[in-house]
């Protein structure tokens, strides 16, 4: 190990010490610096005997990159998906287990990792949209029929959402493996339209009951919509 920079030779060497003293095979990783580009090695420690180890070394820089590529493309999503307030999941349809995003726990509001039970999910949301869920789930299950629905829920903190759920299916020799999916918190633009509804409720209102002359044109100036000062006052229908 002299050959090669201290941290490295340190690594191999309790590898080695490892690999002695548990008669297995060990793998140790550890990047040299090779005409400047920092390069990744994997070294294959295998005892032979009490007092000699074979060692195979492999560039691994490839395989590294792939793996910081995905790191960095699972870290943008996991940002991209809490700020668009989006969670993914996926269940496997034999084993009946769920993988599940963080922002899907936290729209939830419950605990990240927290032990995920198929079907449980159901009681968060209204009474009126369990029978929709539950229909589109089964047909998504049954027959690969995708889903694209809104509804509302209450979360385990007790805050009323609303999510807009989508689901797909994800087929192997013609049949359902999997189903996968997003879940978006569309709350805040529920809210918007409620807040957007209103105000033309208030608008409405106030057009029809104002004692002044209002109206409605169009580009070329013909009138669309008149209030009904315009009958009370011209007579105009």
């Amino acid at each position: 190990t002299d050959v090669l920079p201290s941290y490295a030779g340190r690594k191999i060497l309790k590898g080695i010490q490892q690999a002695f003293a548990n008669n297995s095979k060990e793998i140790v990783e550890y990047p040299l610096e090779i005409n400047g580009t920092e390069t990744y090695f994997e070294t294959h420690i295998n005892p032979v005997n009490e007092e000699e180890a074979i060692a195979v070394v492999r560039d691994i820089s490839h395989r590294k990159h792939i793996e910081n590529m995905l790191r960095i493309n699972r870290e943008l999503l996991s940002q991209t998906g809490k700020m668009a307030k989006i969670g993914g999941w996926e269940y496997d349809v034999k084993t009946g287990v769920s993988l599940w995003t963080d922002e899907m726990y936290n729209i939830y509001d419950v605990e990240v990792n927290s032990p995920i039970v198929e079907g449980s999910r159901l009681k968060h949301y209204r009474i009126d949209d369990r029978s929709r869920l539950e229909t589109v789930w089964n047909n998504l299950i049954k027959d690969g029929t995708p889903f694209d629905i809104q509804a509302q829920l209450t979360t385990a903190k007790n805050k009323k959402k609303w999510v807009h759920a989508i689901g797909r299916p994800k087929k192997e020799n013609n049949k359902i493996k999997s189903v996968f999916g997003t879940l978006q918190d569309i709350t805040a633009q529920k809210e918007a339209e409620l807040i957007a509804r209103q105000s033309m409720a208030e608008l409405e209102n106030f057009f029809n009951i104002s004692l002044d002359l209002f109206f409605i044109a169009d580009m070329q100036g013909n009138l669309i919509k008149v209030n009904n000062a315009w009958t009370e006052i011209l007579g105009y229908t």
